[in-house]
């Protein structure tokens, strides 16, 4: 999340507007892709930046979702307060070059690619997502809900306040990673 931020921060900076951020209480694990998840995020933050006039606000929560089943889920949401979406267009806003409130001259910038490729990152790690407006000038809102990763058992006691990287885990491989280049290992 604070990569996505700092991803979205030009265009949330560009407007004035106010960023909100709520976050859950307690550590949220997720099984998945950093870089990827962050991405969805940004993508999502940018968007609201984008189709939210001056000094607007954004809003960004995180929480967990009990499910019937007993399990849970990650919920993130995007809201803001924004130019809002035509409720013709909301099923199609997460298609290829979708873009709404925008003539030929794409003023606001942008393919029409972005809520796409959040679709289908967020598909690629067995969540969902999806839009609310309650039309045009109504803001916007977006919730992706993501399963949570169960947590690994653990070969041997866990210190409290020791972080868990680089200690074997149950079932766990051993790899060697080599590479020149210390950043890229």
């Amino acid at each position: 999340v604070s990569a996505a931020i700092e991803t979205a921060r030009p265009s949330i900076d560009a407007k004035s507007h106010d960023l909100v951020v709520h976050f859950a209480q307690k550590t949220l694990h997720l099984d998945g892709d950093p870089v990827r998840l962050a991405q969805i995020v940004s993508n999502l933050l940018i968007n609201a930046a984008k189709f939210t006039p001056a000094t607007g606000r954004i809003e960004l929560a995180l929480r967990a979702i009990p499910l019937v089943n007993g399990t849970s889920e990650l919920e993130i949401i995007v809201r803001d307060n924004g130019s809002g979406i035509d409720p013709d267009l909301q099923p199609r806003i997460f298609d290829l070059f979708t873009q709404g409130g925008q003539n030929l001259d794409r003023s606001q910038g942008g393919l029409g690619l972005g809520l796409a490729i959040v679709r289908s990152l967020v598909a690629m790690h067995g969540g969902t997502v999806a839009v609310f407006s309650r039309g045009l000038g109504q803001g916007t809102t977006f919730t992706v809900r993501l399963p949570f990763a169960p947590l690994p058992a653990q070969t041997e006691p866990h210190e409290k306040g020791r972080p868990l990287i680089g200690r074997p885990l149950a079932n766990s491989i051993r790899v060697l990673l080599v590479d020149d280049n210390r950043d890229s290992a």
